[in-house]
């Protein structure tokens, strides 16, 4: 059966047009300090309309098929300041525009989270970039599994290969990748979450202090500068272990606080269940923040034990980190990616 249709019209994400000419400008800026050459390309879905594509690392690496983070959009998770841009070194790094993220370039799609829209979404994003294991139409992502196809890898460079791809969500991205994992697990050669939404048992419960709840609804009522600039000052010292940085990213979620209307909501832990997690049998890498406003690291950790015991899950804990980690140890989290990657042949182009 195929997936439904968005119900109705995405509601306006800006404030005003002013903010969204700011958000552009500064996902161009982005583009253009990304650490290695790069291609964009769109990419038509059955369901969901066009999607934008950033690629970037040499165009004959293995392909990571990186989900980003909420106002993380595209360059930004390329940036400095997390740290994965040396991931372009070793991989063929593709990295979709999730809709109605701040500044993207898809076009914009309701995702219900009720009724796994990320996943569904996600997988005619697959399909279309031609990977191995991707359901070959929107029908088909309406199922629950998928014959594995031999099909060669759609992303310029990631050549012909029978396995699935690599790939990787942060924070938003890993509840997206979630939803995949629980939908579509023959779409998923290998999982990296890094601080990922949904995934702690207690994800969804306001876990943001209540100045910060507050902030956000007087900015919503007020729409001004200055209660723009408060939410975003309050949400990156909750957020973040350096919330004064200028790093593109950081400077892309602070603009973001200030210009955007609301963030759509991520899949739910409800939805996402226990048991579709556990039929999941490719290998993940956990990465998850021991102070992480949104679920405790330990909490996530924990779960993940239980849902993929032995071998197949490697976890680490971010001890005295939060939600966007900084200094050296995001060089860490990358070289521990590329580590991991090579234990399981994902840095081999078949």
């Amino acid at each position: 059966m195929a997936p439904p249709a968005p119900a109705s019209p995405p509601s306006e994400l800006y404030f005003s047009a002013a903010g969204e000419a700011e958000l552009r400008r500064q996902y161009d800026a982005a583009l253009a300090a990304l650490p290695a050459p790069h291609t964009e390309r769109y990419v038509t879905t059955e369901n969901f309309g066009q999607v934008h594509v950033l690629e970037c690392g040499p165009a004959g690496a293995p392909p990571l098929v990186l989900w980003h983070g909420t106002a993380c959009p595209g360059p930004f998770m390329l940036s400095s300041g997390f740290g994965f841009g040396g991931l372009t070194k070793r991989f063929r790094v593709i990295i979709p525009d999730i809709p109605l993220q701040s500044g993207g370039r898809s076009d914009p799609a309701n995702l219900d989270p009720a009724a796994h829209g990320h996943g569904r979404w996600a997988a005619e994003v697959l399909a279309a970039l031609g990977f191995a294991g991707s359901p070959a139409s929107a029908s088909d992502a309406g199922a629950s599994a998928a014959a594995p196809s031999t099909a060669a890898g759609g992303a310029s460079g990631a050549g012909a290969t029978a396995r699935p791809p690599l790939q990787m969500g942060v924070s938003l991205g890993g509840a997206l990748l979630l939803d995949v994992m629980a939908i579509h697990p023959e779409t998923v050669g290998g999982a990296v979450l890094v601080v990922p939404g949904s995934l702690h048992p207690e994800a969804g419960h306001n876990w943001l202090p209540l100045r910060a709840s507050l902030a956000m609804l007087l900015h919503w009522v007020l729409r001004r500068d200055w209660s723009g600039a408060l939410v975003a000052r309050i949400m990156m010292a909750e957020m973040c272990d350096e919330p004064e940085s200028t790093d593109p990213a950081m400077q892309a979620v602070r603009l973001a606080f200030r210009h955007v209307r609301f963030f759509p909501e991520p899949p739910r832990t409800a939805t996402i269940t226990d048991e579709a997690l556990r039929a999941f049998k490719a290998p993940v890498l956990l990465i998850a923040s021991e102070h992480d406003v949104f679920g405790p690291g330990r909490g996530t950790i924990e779960r993940a034990q239980r849902l993929w015991p032995g071998s197949q899950c490697e976890a680490v804990l971010l001890e005295g980190h939060k939600h966007m980690p900084g200094g050296q140890d995001t060089m860490d989290v990358t070289g521990k990616i590329c580590e991991w990657a090579a234990e399981h042949h994902f840095d081999r182009t078949e």
